[in-house]
C-alpha cells in the first residue's frame, strides 16, 4: 500500500507497506516552486523553469539534471517526462475527477487521482499503476503535481506561490 502523510505544512512522508521510503518538502519561499525530495540517501530537487514556469527540471544532490517535464505541444494537456533516457507521457485527465498519469506505450505506469469516499464525500487520493513499480521519483513527481489541486480548497501557501510565480 502506498500513501503520503502530511508531516507539517510543507513536508510529506511517502510510506510503502508501512515503511517510509521518501520525503517531499515544498520550499515555501521559492520563486520556482521548488520541492526537495529525499529517496533513500539521494536528494532530488523539482524546480519550475521557463518563462511561464510550465516546465519542471529535476536535479540530483550534486546539481546534475536527471529529468525534465515539458509540454508536448504548447496548447496540449499532456507533457513529456524524460527520465533515465526514456521519454514517458505525462497526462492530466479529468474524468470525472482530476488525475495525473505517467504512461508508456499507451498504458499507465502510475496515476494519482482524486477520489471521493462514498459515505461522507471526503476527498482521498487514489494511486493506481504497476504494483512492482519502485522508482519512487515517479510517485514524488505525481504528488508534487497533484498537491496544488489538493491545497486549493484549503488556501494553502503553495498554491498561492504557484499562482504568483506564473506571472
Amino acid at each position: 500500500m502506498r500513501n503520503w502523510k502530511k508531516i507539517n505544512n510543507s513536508t510529506y512522508s511517502f510510506v510503502v507497506n508501512s515503511k517510509e521510503v521518501a520525503t517531499l518538502e515544498v520550499v515555501l519561499n521559492s520563486k520556482n516552486s521548488e520541492a526537495i525530495i529525499n529517496i533513500g540517501q539521494t536528494q532530488y530537487t523539482f524546480s519550475r523553469v521557463g518563462f511561464w514556469k510550465n516546465s519542471i527540471e529535476i536535479t540530483n544532490n550534486i546539481g546534475l539534471t536527471i529529468g525534465r517535464v515539458y509540454a508536448e505541444k504548447w496548447h496540449a494537456n499532456s507533457f513529456i517526462f524524460e527520465h533515465k533516457a526514456i521519454k514517458y507521457k505525462l497526462q492530466v485527465r479529468n474524468n470525472p475527477r482530476v488525475e495525473w498519469a505517467i504512461t508508456a506505450a499507451g498504458k499507465d505506469i502510475l496515476a494519482y487521482g482524486l477520489n471521493t469516499v462514498k459515505d461522507n464525500g471526503a476527498v482521498s487520493i487514489k494511486i493506481t499503476g504497476i504494483a512492482s513499480h519502485e522508482d519512487y521519483l515517479f510517485d514524488a513527481l505525481l504528488w508534487y503535481l497533484l498537491m496544488p489541486t489538493l491545497s486549493d480548497s484549503n488556501g494553502d501557501h503553495f498554491t498561492f506561490l504557484l499562482l504568483l510565480t506564473a506571472q
